[in-house]
């Protein structure tokens, strides 16, 4: 098949992570590109507290929460945003009351200023905790010269680094850069550029990878037991952290060309002779599933498109197949189509979520997705 060059944001196309004030408060009042609503959904996923963050601002929004005294609400918002670039903890004016809640028996409050999304998000900062909550809202700062950067389903990102190294991020991956290194909670690819003296170290929750010039990738999604570690080209050094990082006593392991390492606290377990494609092809568009049982292809195919995919029966989800899709060229439903006709199983739609089952199902049809009312087509950011 033919491939397009892979979707990339550009600068202008990226949300900037350390805006998050500004885009909650475009996300609240309905503003801002699909790229920033799609952020902004994501960063509120990542803990139940920025939910509960973006949720009470939504509610203060509606008006649900009443009887607020007249105050300078884009004078305290301005605040807000000078303590998120300098790190620090809400300014006085938000944790004293500056827009303030009050109640009197017998009495039906409405809003009295500030209604729009500022004061919604300026009400949700004192409504679920003042300053213990503005360090969940606030951006991941791990030191002075630390920097977040963030992809969401269905988007990559390449990023050069300060040293002239280039880091490309899958699909619902983040990567915290400090002058110490990165470190990495989902999948990222790097080219580090070679500084004989200062080694480029990348971590995971369970692994250390030290270089100093290569192409590798690392990977270590949440929900995965194990981090991996493929080379594609010069040598890393591996260690594994286990549940003590510190001790002088783990794992490691010198990792060549097309050589990958599965790391769990119990150790390193290495592979050579791998086809690297098999596992960097993701950062030109492409997967390659090489016999893997489905449950570990929807999961990879519902991040790279965007889209939620469930497998309703067990057994069909320890089927293995060896799978090669184009997610530049070919559509989610194309793809799952395609699955169902090897593995005997039928797909239906609802919204943005597909479940496959066993059998050809009721209407027997097999050469597209149906759905099981009409609802609008899912955006497409990553793939078509």
């Amino acid at each position: 098949m033919m491939t397009r060059a892979p979707h990339l944001f550009s600068s202008t196309d990226t949300p900037d992570p350390f805006d998050i004030p500004g885009l909650v408060d475009r996300y609240l009042a309905g503003e801002g590109t699909p790229a920033e609503r799609a952020f902004v959904e994501a960063w509120a996923d990542s803990t139940p507290e920025r939910r509960a963050v973006l949720r009470g601002a939504q509610e203060a929004r509606r008006g649900i929460h009443q009887g607020m005294a007249r105050r300078d609400v884009k004078g305290a918002l301005a605040q807000v945003r000078r303590r998120f670039a300098e790190g620090q903890s809400a300014p006085q004016s938000v944790r004293s009351g500056a827009i303030r809640l009050g109640r009197r028996a017998g009495k039906t409050f409405q809003l009295m200023s500030g209604s729009g999304a500022a004061l919604a998000l300026g009400l949700c900062i004192l409504l679920l905790g003042g300053t213990g909550l503005w360090s969940t809202l606030r951006p991941s700062r791990v030191s002075n010269t630390a920097r977040t950067y963030m992809t969401v389903a269905g988007q990559r990102s390449a990023v050069r680094l300060a040293d002239g190294s280039q880091m490309t991020l899958a699909p619902s991956s983040s990567a915290v850069v400090t002058s110490n290194g990165v470190t990495v909670t989902g999948e990222a690819y790097f080219t580090v550029v070679s500084h004989p003296t200062r080694p480029f170290v990348v971590r995971t929750t369970n692994a250390m990878v030290q270089v100093l010039g290569t192409r590798f990738s690392v990977r270590h999604y949440p929900e995965e037991q194990e981090s991996r570690v493929l080379v594609e080209d010069g040598r890393v050094t591996l260690r594994a952290l286990g549940s003590n990082p510190s001790s002088q006593h783990a794992a490691q392991t010198i990792l060549s060309a097309r050589m990958l390492a599965l790391v769990a606290d119990s150790g390193i377990t290495v592979t050579s002779g791998v086809t690297t494609r098999d596992y960097t092809s993701w950062t030109q568009g492409r997967l390659v599933f090489d016999t893997m049982p489905l449950r570990h292809i929807v999961a990879e195919l519902a991040r790279a498109y965007g889209v939620d995919i469930r497998v309703a029966d067990t057994t069909l989800a320890k089927n293995t197949m060896r799978l090669d899709v184009s997610v530049n060229d070919e559509s989610i439903d194309q793809v799952l189509v395609a699955i169902c006709k090897a593995l005997n199983a039928h797909v239906v739609r609802s919204g943005r979520a597909y479940v496959l089952s066993p059998g050809r199902g009721p209407s027997g049809a097999r050469d597209s997705v149906p759905q099981r009312r009409h609802f609008p087509q899912p955006e497409q950011q990553y793939g078509r």
